[in-house]
């Protein structure tokens, strides 16, 4: 810093250089550092301050600017993200707390967004895992889980508008609605947007139901598809057995394709009236007029031992990765050993 201080001469000053000041900092650092040397209380008991009007001075005359008039949202690149952290700044100044806080989390979503590696990390969900993540960018863990707890759930399709949602039972009221908190999350958000708008992409696993649908395929014929019926035999409504009820059937190589997002696929089932116990698969994907009237899907199963289930790329899987192809399907319960 002193060679740079070096090439810097304040003519409004008589020619003197800055660099006088800071080499002698400098010694006196060296000397508390190595030798241990105190420093003199009366010259240096300052030098904090006097640091700061120093170098504040060398930027009026260098750049035109103090260090108090430097705005660092100059440092956004995105220019969405600029406007929605300059509209909290004016929120915030005019007393408008709850609106400022929402324009930061609208300005931090642009700024996850913008960026693939961190497109699993949403605004006003504090987790520990993101923080972790975050901090291998320099982002102060702690600051931003703070942030977070302060900014409302927010969302947004594509270029579409924001989605705003205050969670009362816990931070989404008046209370947090002040000064402090605003303040807080504006200087928080100007030290981690920096960070997160140059962090490199870098590659994350993938779940399986992302990339894969489950295909089951009848190994015989006649293969029954069946859905599980509750049977009054009384009066009060506990009163009930459950059993199956017939609603299709496979044919040998006959096959059905359904989203692998739930779990568990396999299952063990019991039949009330004939007491047989089954290992069935559940087909959850099918919609039918019971599950418009009921609210949900309709449960349909098929006997494990009679069918094979695998795993098949998904038509959107294929258009980014072309290589995939079908595979087994495993359950958690099965391990695989490799040995080299």
């Amino acid at each position: 810093m002193v060679d740079c201080l070096n090439l810097i001469t304040v003519k409004q000053r008589g020619g003197e250089k800055p660099s006088t000041y800071f080499r002698d900092l400098n010694e006196v650092r060296d000397s508390l550092k190595h030798v241990g040397i105190l420093p003199n209380k009366r010259q240096w008991g300052q030098v904090g301050r006097d640091t700061y009007q120093k170098l504040s001075h060398l930027c009026s005359v260098c750049i035109g600017l103090s260090l108090d008039e430097i705005d660092e949202s100059a440092l956004l690149r995105d220019e969405e993200v600029r406007a929605h952290f300059s509209s909290a700044r004016d929120a915030a100044g005019a007393g408008q707390y709850k609106q400022a806080l929402e324009e930061i989390g609208k300005a931090l979503s642009v700024l996850l967004d913008a960026n693939a590696s961190l497109s699993d990390i949403y605004v006003g969900e504090a987790k520990a895992e993101h923080a972790i993540k975050l901090s291998g960018l320099g982002v102060p863990a702690n600051d931003f889980l703070r942030l977070q707890e302060f900014l409302p759930k927010v969302t947004r399709l594509g270029d579409g508008p924001f989605s705003i949602m205050w969670k009362q039972s816990e931070f989404g009221h008046p209370g947090n609605w002040h000064e402090d908190a605003a303040r807080f999350c504006l200087e928080t958000f100007l030290q981690i947007a920096p960070r997160i708008q140059d962090a490199k992409w870098i590659p994350g696993a993938v779940e399986l139901w992302y990339l894969y649908e489950y295909k089951v395929t009848a190994r015989e014929d006649n293969v029954e598809i069946w859905e599980e019926v509750q049977l009054l035999l009384g009066v009060d409504d506990d009163d009930t057995e459950k059993t199956k009820q017939k609603v299709g059937q496979l044919q040998s190589g006959e096959s059905r394709i359904f989203r692998a997002s739930h779990q568990p696929l396999v299952s063990q089932w019991h039949d009330d009236l004939t007491k047989q116990s089954l290992t069935i698969v559940e087909l959850r994907d099918h919609w039918d007029i019971g599950s418009v009237l009921f609210g949900g899907p309709s449960r349909r199963f098929v006997e494990r031992d009679k069918v094979t289930i695998s795993c098949v790329p998904s038509g959107l899987a294929l258009k980014h990765s072309p290589d995939l192809v079908e595979i087994p399907w495993k359950s958690d319960d099965e391990t695989t050993e490799e040995q080299s």
